[in-house]
């Protein structure tokens, strides 16, 4: 029952995704619509001069709002030369986007837009910015509209799936094409195919006898259960579609990351950071080639909607240029450079093609290491709760469709080689307190978690928990091996400080870099500007009013800081399905109806925590151990985004946190929706494990039909 509602769910999903025409977006004026009072008067026409307007547009897409909850109809106009070539009015509606039907297509020439009140319409307020140059004279400086332009709807949805297609070819160049796209998703459907079945059927509760081959490893990869495997091969297919939805360098910062594994693999050596390009001349070119600011920076551009656009994309990348870069300060300077390290051998293997080429393949790389993620949290699982084998399938899964992992997975982004490290140390502590502590799995914990720290600083959060749950194990461990306990917790704490030591020895004596991070010169926080309350100062008082009131309401004297709840603006709504630093999303009713699953969830986890609470008492040191390193982490995310936001605004109202920085403890997560699927009861648990696959099958479907649409349509 729970497979064929899980069906119904992904069936749904895709069915309203594709079904019907939908408008495709053609660009932006390169305006971001930001809040900035314009009147327009009765009867008064403001023009506006553009120096590119689409061809092919039939809607014209205006900020507006207005002093009532009302927009009047809005009459725009595309002229050139004092003709009127296309001209439309717009329905009443209410604040935000106002779409305005032209009569005529635009011909992508240079015009005029000009915006006019309706007949008797007293004023209307347009959103725009503050410009240079060209734009609107009016009180408060010169202002400049923010429009999108959109074409025709194709007449069914083969007409505008064949648009989707050829516009992401445009996009592609070398082997890759629009099959791409249509690869993508056959390997998704392989992998959302596979997991259902994976669910539903659930690993052998005794893997098969093998014969052990390579020594140790064949003898280790042997003993691990088939599901294991797949539950990795799961992962590692979904985040390979990831890699090709996504546009070259259109991950967050990818570009950044690029650069600095392209530095690591040419000269041997991470970008100091100092004041300098930061990426290559064959990079840059590329990057003028994909126009990556534009689609990095504007949701609603689209750069790639006729031939002309590929002709020049390969026209740029043909041009190469030097590899080297000047190792100059980015948004990934300061990063440790493990996981770079890593990418620079694919980076090297493939380095006889092009730049493109080379991209994918550290992509493939970072969905080989979502798999690894996922392997690692389904052997937590099986170590955690050993007794249901389907609810280790049915965490690891949930983990694997996690729209923000999946992306992420999909991207050369130092975060996936620190999920697949905190994975494996969550494995390693729960052996550890399952079968005690020695020098080997001292070694391990310490080993993963130096893995983490080089691959991310955040992963320094754990540590406080790390250490209390070594302390505990040796504390509960008897007597008679207590000395060798002890020996396990100063492996664990050599093989931690022996290479991040030598790492800072490095930066500051071979690479010219800062002690953890890169050049101080390069990449700083800074000093924190003066605000209208006078210099703002980081204190104890101040720390805590942020933490507090980002998990609760203010209380009595304390000063408001943030202008919504930042538990579900930060933590929640990102989690479930915003991507590209929050640029595009899921609809909003997916976040309501995720907001009651996860409630169904924590009531069953809590049900099956109650039932079995003469276990969880006797675990409750190892449970400890697990909590103290998400506050640890959440305490240390905090502590940097308290001076952030404070340097930055003084306000509060910019956002440092993010929840991927959360996700080395993805684990934990599994955890408890294998607790929710063996709370509904034995009748109906593994049914409750099904659903909630299928569930995060249809967030992770919609999440790629989205991005398909964001940068395609």
């Amino acid at each position: 029952m729970g497979a064929v509602i899980g069906l119904g769910l992904i069936s749904g999903v895709a069915a309203i995704s594709l079904i019907g025409p939908h408008p495709l977006g053609l660009g932006t004026n390169a305006v971001t619509p930001k809040k900035a009072v314009v009147p327009l008067p009765a009867r008064h026409r403001l023009c506006v001069r553009q120096p590119t307007i689409p061809g092919g547009a039939d809607v014209v897409r205006l900020a507006a709002t207005s002093l009532d909850l009302d927009i009047r109809p809005i009459t725009v106009e595309i002229r050139r030369s004092g003709r009127v070539l296309g001209s439309g009015t717009s329905e009443p509606g209410r604040p935000g986007w106002i779409d305005v039907p032209l009569s005529s297509p635009t011909d992508g020439r240079p015009g005029e837009i000009a915006c006019v009140s309706s007949p008797g319409e007293p004023q209307i307020w347009l959103f725009g910015q503050q410009v240079r140059g060209g734009g609107l004279a009016t009180p408060k400086g010169r202002v400049n509209f923010a429009m999108t332009f959109q074409g025709a709807e194709p007449s069914n949805f083969l007409d505008w799936a064949r648009v989707i297609f050829r516009r992401y070819g445009y996009g592609q160049i070398g082997a890759f094409g629009s099959w791409t796209l249509l690869a993508a998703g056959l390997l998704f459907l392989a992998a959302a195919g596979l997991a259902l079945w994976l669910v539903a059927r659930g690993p052998r509760t005794r893997p098969r006898p093998r014969e052990p081959r390579f020594g140790r490893v064949g003898a280790l990869a042997a003993r691990m259960p088939l599901a294991a495997w797949l539950c990795a091969l799961v992962a590692a297919l979904n985040a390979t579609a990831w890699s090709l939805v996504v546009p070259a360098f259109g991950g967050g910062d990818e570009s950044d990351h690029v650069a600095y594994v392209q530095h690591l693999a040419e000269t041997g050596a991470p970008p100091s950071g100092r004041t300098a390009p930061a990426y290559s001349e064959e990079e840059r070119n590329l990057l003028k080639g994909l126009e990556n600011h534009r689609v990095s920076l504007r949701v609603d551009d689209r750069p790639f909607t006729s031939r002309s656009d590929h002709d020049r994309l390969e026209r740029l990348a043909s041009m190469g240029g030097d590899r080297t870069g000047a190792g100059g300060s980015s948004n990934a300077t300061n990063n440790p450079p493990l996981y770079y390290a890593v990418e620079a051998v694919a980076y090297r293997l493939t380095a006889w093609t092009s730049l493109f080429n080379r991209l994918h393949a550290m992509r493939f790389v970072s969905a080989l290491l979502a798999g690894l993620t996922v392997m690692l949290v389904f052997l937590f699982l099986r170590e955690l709760l050993p007794r249901v084998p389907w609810a280790w399938s049915a965490g690891s899964l949930t983990v694997a469709f996690l729209p923000l992992f999946g992306a992420i997975s999909g991207t050369v982004k130092d975060d996936n080689l620190a999920y697949a490290a905190a994975a494996g140390l969550l494995l390693a502590l729960v052996l550890s307190f399952k079968r005690g502590l020695d020098t080997r799995r001292g070694f391990v914990i310490g080993a993963l978690t130096a893995v983490g720290v080089l691959s991310r600083i955040a992963v320094l959060g754990l540590l406080p928990g790390i250490a209390v749950g070594l302390l505990l194990i040796v504390h509960r461990t008897t007597p008679e091996r207590r000395r060798e306990a002890i020996r396990g917790v100063i492996a664990a704490a050599a093989t931690l400080a022996a290479p991040v030591l030598v790492y800072m020895l490095l930066n500051t004596t071979v690479w010219d870099r800062g002690l953890l991070t890169g050049h101080p010169g390069g990449h700083r926080l800074g000093n924190p500007p003066a605000s209208a309350a006078g210099t703002n100062v980081h204190t104890i008082s101040g720390w805590f009013d942020y933490v507090w009131q980002f998990y609760l309401p203010s209380l009595p004297g304390m000063h408001p800081h943030f202008p919504n709840y930042q538990l579900r603006h930060v933590w929640f709504e990102p989690f479930v399905g915003m991507l590209g630093y929050r640029q595009f999303e899921l609809p909003s009713v997916v976040f309501t109806v995720a907001f009651g699953v996860y409630v169904v969830v924590a009531a069953l986890a809590l049900r099956e925590l109650r039932v079995r609470r003469a276990a969880v008492r006797a675990r409750l040191g190892e449970l400890a151990t697990y909590l103290l390193m998400l506050v640890g982490l959440l305490l240390l995310l905090h502590t940097i985004g308290y001076v952030v936001r404070l340097g930055q605004t003084g306000d509060f109202s910019s956002i440092f946190e993010q929840v991927r920085y959360l996700f080395p403890l993805l684990g934990l997560y599994a955890g408890l929706i294998a607790l929710a699927a063996r709370g509904a009861g034995p009748a109906l648990g593994r049914g409750t494990g099904v659903l909630l696959v299928a569930l995060a099958i249809s967030a992770g479907m919609a999440a790629q039909l989205i991005t398909v649409w964001r940068f395609y349509g």
